[in-house]
């Protein structure tokens, strides 16, 4: 629209003066200059107004307890309220991480996220370079394919009845997520695992 900010006028020192405005909206903007009533020669001054907490940004379907390494982690991003400006995400993590944007027909992004090596990832969604979010969005992918499982349980060896047959689970290599197991018995009675960390080590867990 055509509403005016009236701007506070400091002399910092004879003939310099300070000028300090509050931009309320978003959107284009003009900054005129009077000396004697008249506009100085590159008067007004063109610049556009942002507001990165504007931009709305949410994981298009609940991520869960964790995701997978190969999967797709895609965000939708609306910075129709936002103004001129440039979205991108940062990404900290233990690998590479690929960035692939699709403009939607309702003027929204699709933003997906693919990274390489199973670990926590945390994203920062950023519209000019500033953050949109109060904290990164932070997401564990994992790799079932590096879980290793050993141990008398599982190797194949005859169990006595009584005795405990032991499991290990290493999950160093895979990334963090949730660790069930169960044992059916010839009965076709069914009984969950109890892990418990092996040896104070956290990627080493023991049934």
């Amino acid at each position: 629209n055509d509403s005016s900010i009236k701007p506070t006028l400091k002399e910092d020192k004879p003939s310099v003066y300070d000028c300090c405005f509050t931009p309320e909206e978003v959107g284009p903007h003009e900054l005129s200059v009077l000396y004697g009533g008249h506009d100085t020669s590159e008067s007004p001054y063109k610049f556009s107004v942002f507001n990165p907490t504007a931009v709305k940004c949410s994981p298009v379907e609940e991520i869960g307890d964790c995701m997978h390494v190969g999967d797709e982690l895609p965000l939708l991003v609306d910075t129709s309220e936002a103004g001129e400006g440039v979205f991108d995400a940062n990404v900290e993590g233990p690998g590479e991480c690929a960035i692939e944007a699709t403009p939607n027909d309702d003027g929204t992004h699709t933003f997906k996220l693919k990274p390489e090596k199973p670990g926590v990832y945390k994203i920062n969604p950023t519209f000019n370079g500033l953050p949109i979010l109060d904290e990164p969005l932070t997401v564990p992918f994992v790799d079932k394919e590096k879980v290793e499982v050993s141990g008398p349980g599982v190797t194949g060896k005859t169990a006595i009845p009584g005795r405990p047959a032991e499991v290990v689970v290493d999950m160093s290599e895979s990334g963090p997520a949730p660790l069930q197991g169960t044992v059916t018995s010839p009965s076709g009675k069914v009984k969950p695992l109890r892990f418990e960390p092996k040896y104070d080590n956290d990627d080493q867990v023991m049934a």
